[in-house]
């Protein structure tokens, strides 16, 4: 696009995130979206971009996890919460020192009647920004850049006012605004029937594919599904999808799903959807936890390809991570950290890089 003009993305993680940086010569933007390096690619990263003028990151949760999850035994749940994110914005400008950090991809609101709870959980920029204030990184600034603002090199910021309407009031506006369109919304939503075929013909393809990990993952999810709720139960290990009449007691984890946003996940392959959505209520029994988690991961992984042989066996994949491998060895140690030290540990190396 022009002299001196260079884009450089890193992969992050067995998902398919990634990092942007922009050089043109003179400024650097490193744009983390909400990608979570491990040690040997930050190391990778700040090696090759000893100098950064922009660090764009997410602050504020967009998985479900914890405010859509119960737990039969409450201290299995692995501590997250606001600070998490705040925390995770500073350590990573902390490690790349940028000239600027910027909070990014997280100005969001929920106005869907399922899920307005969740708003009480957005971590707004103002409070990443007393963060911040609060403990000072030398030689970078925190700057809010409203929508519609920019940076020049010639003339600087370009950033409009806030306006000063906090989200709770724009919830409030918004969703009088556009309530005609959330009825017809719900009421489409509501005339949808559970899809049992589209559930059992997609685990079942993920069984086929996971053949090789199956025997050694017990693991019984329980679908309740539905206003006037069917319960269907997917049994990993023995590779089964059941229906049943009522629902049973033994299960790792009771997932309550509406029919429309699991008709909707399954027909578009991606289950994993549904966590994003925030549009479940997940319930995991007592020392179930580690095999939610590692299983979830496990259809991430199948969902983006990387567990299908014909990806596998292509040699763009293998040399593609061996390219990684400094990750791969960090996934190792994850993976241990986990085992012996618990998940909580292990989430903490993963969103704390202080």
């Amino acid at each position: 696009l022009g002299a001196g003009f260079r884009i450089t993305s890193y992969q992050a993680q067995y998902q398919d995130d990634s990092i942007c940086v922009i050089e043109d010569g003179e400024t650097v933007v490193v744009n983390l979206n909400d990608a979570k390096p491990l040690p040997r690619l930050w190391r990778q990263l700040t090696r090759e971009h000893p100098r950064v003028d922009f660090m764009l990151r997410s602050h504020s949760p967009a998985w479900s996890y914890p405010y859509c999850f119960d737990f039969e035994d409450p201290d299995e749940a692995i501590a997250v919460d606001s600070t998490s994110y705040m925390r995770a914005f500073h350590g990573a400008a902390q490690i790349l020192r940028p000239r600027f950090a910027v909070p990014f991809a997280s100005s969001v609101c929920h106005l869907h009647r399922e899920v307005l709870d969740q708003n009480a959980h957005v971590v707004s920029t103002e409070e990443v920004r007393r963060y911040m204030e609060a403990h000072p990184i030398e030689g970078t600034t925190f700057r809010v850049l409203g929508h519609g603002g920019g940076w020049s090199s010639e003339g600087g910021f370009d950033a409009p006012d806030e306006d000063g309407e906090g989200l709770e009031a724009y919830v409030e506006r918004k969703g009088a605004s556009e309530r005609d369109r959330f009825e017809e919304i719900y009421a489409f939503e509501r005339s949808q029937q559970p899809d049992f075929d589209g559930f059992e013909t997609y685990f079942r393809s993920l069984f086929r594919t996971m053949w090789w990990i199956r025997p050694f993952m017990g693991v019984r999810w329980l679908f309740v599904v539905g206003d006037e709720p069917q319960y269907w139960v997917m049994n990993f290990r023995r590779g089964r999808v059941e229906r049943l009449n009522s629902e049973p007691a033994d299960y790792t984890s009771r997932i309550q799903v509406g029919a429309w946003v699991l008709n909707d996940a399954l027909n578009q392959g991606v289950f994993t959807n549904i966590d994003i959505s925030k549009r479940w209520q997940v319930q995991v029994r007592r020392g179930a936890l580690t095999k939610h988690l590692i299983l979830w991961a496990l259809i991430t992984m199948y969902e983006g390809g990387t567990l299908h042989l014909r990806s596998v066996c292509r040699w763009r994949f293998v040399a593609g991570w061996f390219r990684r491998r400094g990750e791969v060895l960090d996934y190792a140690k994850l993976a241990l950290t986990m085992i012996f030290k618990g998940t909580s540990a292990a989430a903490d190396a993963v969103t704390d890089p202080d």
